[in-house]
């Protein structure tokens, strides 16, 4: 989402940037209390009661719950002109896309 540019017919909005929705949406979870705990994850188990043990670079935690929030890349295919044309006919969006597609008869 924070690599999109324009996110159009999303309940709540006509029209909002990745950014600005992912942000939204952090302090709206932050206002109902949800406590976020970011870092490296050198280990995860689960114990015979399962509850998830998290090891991090800093210090351990335990947890009926986890979300593994591990964010995202475009995959490049590496041809020449890609990152050239990156926003300028070169896409990354399946739903965006089409707008791209001029199909000629």
């Amino acid at each position: 989402m924070n690599n999109t540019d324009d996110i159009e017919n999303y309940p709540g909005f006509t029209s909002i940037k990745g950014p600005d929705l992912s942000e939204k949406m952090y302090q709206s979870t932050v206002k109902a209390g949800v406590n976020f705990i970011c870092g490296d994850v050198q280990e995860v188990t689960v114990d015979s009661n399962q509850w998830k043990h998290i090891k991090t670079d800093s210090e351990e935690l335990a947890a009926k719950s986890v979300i593994i929030a591990t964010g995202s890349t475009n995959k490049k295919l590496g041809v020449p002109g890609e990152e050239e044309f990156s926003g300028k006919g070169v896409s990354y969006c399946a739903v965006c896309d089409g707008a791209f597609l001029r199909v000629s008869r």
